[in-house]
């Protein structure tokens, strides 16, 4: 005999299981979870360098605090790239990663200035994704639930890197701290 369970993803079978929608999103958040813990032998952290970049002061229970080793799969644009993140033992999920507390020009700009500026911005995520091992700290969904904003981070043999800070000492992108954004035309 099947049981409501019996359809319903991570749910034990023969169990009285959850409505889907609360199902499905503590089923990631488990997934996660388990992959950090099971992410085998713990290795001793490179000390992250400061940053100017902070993520949210109170820790939400929506926060992930990581840290969450990914490979970059491709870069949206000056500020959101695709990575691939393990959840468990043979299993990963993709995902799309908006660098926290940076605003980059945007790629469908309002100006053809802006859209050069987001060309460069873009090409220049792509260099510093590919200079190390990313890893990304405090997870949340963005405003949309579409993507995860993180504070990212480049690991080198001195140790850990903001990508945000990379992206705005060198121009392709300016502090952002969630609220209205400035114009990138004039």
């Amino acid at each position: 005999m099947s049981t409501a369970s019996d359809s319903i993803p991570c749910a034990p079978s023969g169990s009285r299981a959850a409505p889907p929608a609360v199902l499905g999103g503590a089923c990631l958040v488990a997934g996660v979870l388990i992959g950090l813990l099971a992410g085998g032998a713990p290795r001793p952290a490179p000390v992250p360098r400061e940053s100017a970049i902070q993520a949210p002061r109170a820790v939400s229970p929506r926060i992930l605090p990581g840290p969450v080793a990914v490979t970059p799969l491709r870069v949206i644009d000056g500020d959101t790239f695709e990575a691939r993140a393990p959840v468990w033992f043979g299993q990963e999920i993709t995902v799309l990663v908006r660098v926290r507390g940076v605003d980059a020009p945007e790629t469908n700009g309002k100006c053809v200035r802006e859209v050069a500026m987001a060309r460069d911005a873009t090409a220049t995520l792509g260099e510093i994704l590919g200079g190390g091992r990313v890893v990304l700290t405090e997870l949340a969904p963005d405003k949309y639930n579409g993507r995860v904003v993180a504070s990212a981070w480049l690991e080198t043999g001195h140790g850990r890197d903001s990508v945000g800070d990379m992206l705005v000492a060198g121009g392709y992108a300016r502090p952002y701290d969630g609220r209205a954004r400035a114009r990138w035309c004039a």
